[in-house]
């Protein structure tokens, strides 16, 4: 969801956009996963063959240039934000991440990580952004290309097959909250203790009148 963070990150996220509406994202990776930390995607292709094959390696997702970094916002739990190249600040392009965890050391490490956007509903309890995925270092030998933290799930062997992969096959933009998530928010909630130490808490809530029945806002509300 961009609604609201695209208003202080104009340039972020109509760059983003660009990506979806062409479908740059389309049958792409999630190449990098640290638990407890991020995932990340939108820079390799997602191979259609299996490793040990003529091409059977993921391809760098098509640049359309270096943007300018729009920081600010904090690299909080469920928050979207661009990678960059280290000790480049201004050096974004297709790459994204999501935070798994609250990650304020981006906020302010290589001029700050643009946030630009955050996850909606329960959508953080998707089985990728549990924490739980085995990852590998691969080294795809014909395009000289490693991968060191690559989620992998069924691998058998040193044969990586396409369903081996954590993948998107397809993204596009939506006007309206999706009808699955309709009446699921989620909120983040500070609290500081006596000794002015703060801590935040991931809350996912469903909204339902007192008769247990789905409250419907108006326009989305």
């Amino acid at each position: 969801d961009q609604n609201e963070t695209n208003k202080t990150t104009p340039i972020t996220s109509n760059n983003f956009i660009q990506y979806v509406n062409d479908g740059s994202y389309n049958k792409t990776l999630i190449h990098r996963l640290v638990s407890n930390f991020i995932i990340q995607g939108g820079g390799y292709t997602w191979p259609s063959i299996a490793s040990n094959q003529i091409g059977g390696y993921p391809s760098r997702v098509s640049s359309k240039g270096e943007i300018i970094n729009e920081p600010g916002n904090s690299n909080l739990m469920g928050t979207i934000a661009m990678a960059k190249v280290s000790e480049q600040p201004n050096s974004a392009t297709s790459e994204w991440f999501i935070n798994l965890s609250d990650n304020k050391n981006l906020d302010s490490q290589n001029e700050g990580f643009t946030v630009f956007g955050h996850l909606l509903g329960d959508s953080i309890e998707n089985p990728l952004l549990l924490n739980n995925q085995q990852t590998y270092n691969v080294n795809y030998s014909e395009s000289s290309l490693n991968l060191p933290n690559l989620p992998l799930i069924n691998l058998q062997g040193n044969l990586i097959e396409e369903t081996n992969y954590f993948a998107i096959k397809s993204i596009s933009t939506v006007n309206e909250r999706p009808s699955e998530i309709a009446n699921k928010y989620n909120v983040i909630v500070s609290g500081e203790d006596l000794e002015g130490n703060q801590s935040n808490q991931y809350v996912i809530v469903s909204v339902k009148d007192i008769q247990g029945e789905t409250i419907n806002g108006i326009n989305g509300s």
